[in-house]
């Protein structure tokens, strides 16, 4: 063999030729050319017998060792919500990454025999097999089977010794890989060569196959391109840098690697070792706090070094609801991170803005201990103090200091919504802000009042009970009366020859009387609703909880029960939707489930007041002093009410049908629904009948209908129903969300403008759908910061359109974009409105943290040329609230979702703000 040298064994003095490793023919070329018939093709020179495999020898195991340790993968990959990849490079489920060695080599043995792992969501299973911005992943880019493969031969390997080229192909041979007679499944693209025996065979169709990795890439500092957050241990100094200047690579080659992109057996090589490399160095750090790494495809490197150096302030954990003249704890925190600097006179200022003119002496704040009162003034109309020393106190890098407030709003001043700013400033350059944190609070009177208690169950089963936590606040000790309502699921309309309804005895509720548990007498009134009361003894002023336990009993009607609750003389809560299933179905999705009612009620110590309620408690329209409340029982019951005040009979060109509980595939859905004259109608998984009803009412014999998502999203059985209106169906699906978004944006045509938000959360791409309507645009998906192959081709293709960034991840996507970024998606949303929205004569409102009905309320806003607000579900939004008052046009205002989305206080607030 041409340059290979012969020498004599010292264990037994035969002449003997040692055949060089494989990586050594490529980091150290032969000396003559090596073409002879025993290996055309250098990159297969030589194989030896055996390499130092380390935990790799794993693979030896068992073959039903091996699949055993697949199906513990895949059991992990079905009650996953999200399946990426955390920063080694290996496959994290919700965050916790797959690291035994077994489950590793299992999936890299399925990854090369089949191009996929099982159980992999659709979208991501291929083959060939994805993992990144698909199905409901998150944060990565998008790596195929081959990268997955390299990756998990590293995760399964030795963390601290070296992988070497030879180990990649010895690994496929002690697993067998490729078997006699292999024929790669369609779509996974593996390809094969194989060695000569000259003497036999001169075509290459017998001999040992190897895997052909010719078509391979890898470049280091595209894959880890992120930025660590890490610290410098002898100088004890926190710093940013990129991952791979700080992470210690092995290179398998003599040629530097550095951005340069290798190719073959050596690119997959390269790869596995990283990995190796990267789970060896990144265990060893994260036990220290404040250690962070970027994981794979993503650069945050800004975002950490403003982590390192500049400081915050946090108020806390803010009560949703408090009282006049009853104290209330806020809690006021001050970090500068030790990348920072010092700042010599700082203070703390707190700001409070109430729905009408504050007085001096409204609210009260004395620190404990020490009792600091901090001395508010009153500037346009809001309350403004200090904390701290007149001439400022020092803060140096690593300062971190929390101070506690009892805080007291006097009998008289306004009720509502409370905004709470609080800044950290120098005195002396107090503008701008060194670092600001907001939150809310509602006011109510000093009366005795009832409130959702921590955890309203959603979901239950008959039989099991359940627990319905309240709390009572009253001025004094005493008794307060609590009546209780239960509303049944009515009729199934499975049975025709009875109809079905709720019975005495369907809900037994138990509660405690201070020494036992005892019954709550429920009684069916004249309208089919079970009714009780209860009396609750009130120690002391303050607050008092009472816990209710309810159960639903077996052989009751299954599907959505409502508890309302009132105390007599004073509020009533909006009910609480559980929704209930039959016994014998135990771990499976109970009927009506999800249906976007967000149940989490008054918790008392949510930040920016309660998030959610039920879009249920209103059906039909409502009216509120120029405020149209349009709300059915649940969104899909919502859609259809817009829709029905929308569409006369047959009068809508097409209709546009979206998941009503997955966001992904609807977001870019308004802009379609307007420029087509269709109703946009949501429905679970199956196709609702509702949908199906309004369908074959509202939309014109020769309509078309337009199915946005996948078959994961919307089985091919939606279709086929739908055809039965006699009605042209077509299905715009792309792979994955951001393909879909595009995919509508064609079918809209030509757009006027283009407006990108994030498609991993809704609130920017609600306001920007209905922007994008309005004005003949369309709306894409960003992956967060990162902008998708699928939204940049689309925006190549579309270079004279404008574009225009809503949110800050959109904007750092987007970086030539025009920016619309606010405070928080309340404030994105106005900056939305003010930019494509001239003197609107109203607005429309839906609920920023669920969104269904902003969705089909967009395309009913888009049609009036309003734009659309988000508000919290308790609270209408300080910046929507001076974006109302601001504009003289706004007489009108249409809110969508019931009264558990969007609170009635809410309503009342907006209509206190139009004008006449």
């Amino acid at each position: 063999m041409p340059g290979v040298t012969s020498t004599t064994n010292p264990v037994d003095g035969r002449i003997v030729w040692p055949i060089p490793l494989q990586g050594q023919w490529i980091a150290d070329p032969l000396p003559v050319d090596f073409t002879g018939a025993c290996d055309p093709q250098p990159n297969y020179a030589m194989f030896v017998a055996e390499v130092e495999l380390e935990r790799l020898n794993l693979a030896r195991t068992a073959d039903e060792v091996i699949a055993r340790k697949l199906a513990d993968v895949g059991t992990k990959f079905q009650l996953a919500t999200d399946i990426t990849l955390e920063a080694t490079g290996r496959i994290s489920n919700d965050g916790t990454p797959i690291d035994a060695s077994p489950e590793n080599a299992a999936i890299y043995q399925s990854l090369m025999k089949t191009g996929t792992i099982p159980e992999l969501p659709t979208g991501m299973a291929g083959p060939p097999a994805t993992i990144g911005p698909v199905g409901n992943a998150t944060s990565n880019s998008q790596f195929d089977a081959w990268e997955l493969a390299a990756m998990n031969i590293g995760a399964a390997a030795s963390k601290t010794t070296p992988l070497t080229l030879d180990a990649v192909e010895y690994y496929n041979r002690i697993i067998g890989f490729p078997p006699d007679g292999f024929t790669p499944p369609a779509a996974w693209p593996i390809k094969f060569n194989r060695s000569i025996d000259p003497g036999t065979d001169a075509q290459m169709t017998t001999g040992e196959q190897f895997v052909d990795y010719s078509g391979f890439t890898y470049n280091r500092s595209q894959t880890f391109k992120g930025s660590v957050t890490w610290l410098d241990v002898p100088s004890l100094t926190w710093k940013v840098d990129k991952i791979t200047d700080v992470v210690p690579f092995t290179n398998l080659s003599n040629s530097p690697i550095g951005t340069r992109t290798l190719t073959g057996i050596t690119a997959f090589a390269q790869l596995a070792d990283d990995v190796r490399a990267m789970c060896n160095f990144v265990p060893d750090n994260t036990f220290i706090p404040g250690f962070f790494m970027d994981v794979p495809g993503v650069d945050t490197g800004p975002a950490q070094q403003k982590a390192i150096t500049k400081p915050a302030v946090d108020l806390g954990t803010l009560p949703a609801n408090v009282f006049q003249t009853y104290a209330f704890p806020m809690t006021a925190s001050l970090l500068n991170p030790w990348g920072g600097t010092l700042i010599d006179k700082a203070q703390l200022r707190i700001t409070i803005h109430a729905p009408g003119a504050l007085a001096a002496t409204d609210v009260t704040a004395v620190s404990t201990p020490g009792g600091q009162s901090v001395p508010f003034t009153v500037d346009a109309g809001d309350l403004v103090g200090t904390w701290g020393p007149d001439t400022g106190f020092p803060v140096a890098p690593g300062y971190n200091v929390s101070t506690t407030f009892n805080v007291t709003v006097a009998d008289g001043a306004p009720l509502g919504s409370y905004g709470i700013t609080l800044d950290l400033i120098d005195i002396d350059a107090p503008a701008p802000a060194l670092a600001t944190e907001t939150g809310t609070i509602t006011v109510n009177a000093n009366a005795a009042t009832v409130l959702w208690g921590d955890s309203l169950p959603k979901l239950a089963t008959q039989g099991v009970t359940m627990q319905i936590p309240l709390r009572v606040y009253s001025p004094a000790a005493g008794t307060a009366h609590l009546a209780l309502t239960v509303t049944g699921p009515g009729d199934d309309l499975q049975t025709t020859d009875v109809v079905e309804t709720l019975a005495a005895g369907d809900v037994t509720i138990y509660a405690s009387n201070g020494s036992d548990m005892v019954a709550m007498p429920l009684t069916l009134n004249a309208d089919g609703k079970l009714v009780g009361t209860w009396t609750a003894t009130l120690a002391a002023a303050g607050y008092t909880p009472v816990t209710w336990y309810a159960t639903v009993a077996e052989g009751a009607l299954v599907g959505n029960y409502a508890f309302g609750i009132s105390l007599d003389g004073g509020n009533t809560l909006t009910p609480i939707v559980v929704s209930v299933s039959a016994p014998e179905s135990h771990g499976q999705q109970p009927p009506d489930a999800g249906e976007g009612e967000d149940t989490t009620g008054d918790t008392g110590g949510t930040t920016g007041g309660t998030t959610g309620g039920t879009t249920g408690g209103t059906t039909g329209d409502t009216q509120t002093g120029g405020v149209t409340r349009t709300g059915g029982t649940d969104r899909i019951a919502t859609a259809t009410a817009l829709s029905q005040e929308r569409f006369d009979d047959g009068t809508a060109d097409a209709a546009v049908i979206a998941r009503s509980d997955d966001f992904a595939d609807a977001l870019a859905a308004v802009p379609l629904a307007e420029e087509t004259n269709a109703t946009l109608l949501l429905t679970g998984q199956t196709l609702d009948a509702r949908v199906l009803t309004e369908v074959d009412r509202a939309v014109s014999d020769t309509g078309t209908v337009y199915v946005v998502g996948g078959t994961g999203a919307l089985p091919a059985s939606v279709d086929a129903a739908l055809k039965t209106t006699g009605r042209t169906v077509v299905r715009i699906s792309g792979t994955d969300r951001y393909d879909t978004a595009a995919l509508v944006a064609q079918k809209v045509g030509n757009p006027t403008a283009i407006l990108l938000a994030t498609g991993r959360d809704f609130p920017d791409a609600l306001a920007g759908g209905t922007a994008a309507a309005k004005m003949g645009g369309v709306l894409l998906l960003t992956n967060g910061s990162t902008l998708p192959d699928a939204s940049a081709q689309y925006l190549a293709a579309h270079a004279t359109a404008p574009v225009y960034a809503l949110g800050g991840p959109a904007a750092g996507a987007a970086p030539k974009a025009t920016a619309l970024v606010g405070t928080d998606r309340y404030d994105t949303a106005v900056k939305v409105a003010k930019a494509f929205f001239t003197a609107p004569s109203g607005v429309s409102v839906a609920s920023g943290v669920v969104f269904a009905d902003a969705l089909s309320g967009g395309a009913d806003a888009a049609a009036q040329g309003w734009p659309l607000l988000i508000t919290r579900p308790a609270a209408f939004p300080q910046a929507a609230a001076q974006y109302v008052t601001a504009t003289p046009t706004i007489a009108h205002a249409d809110v969508y979702g019931g009264t558990g989305a969007v609170q009635a206080n809410v309503a009342t607030t907006l209509a206190g703000l139009l004008h006449g």
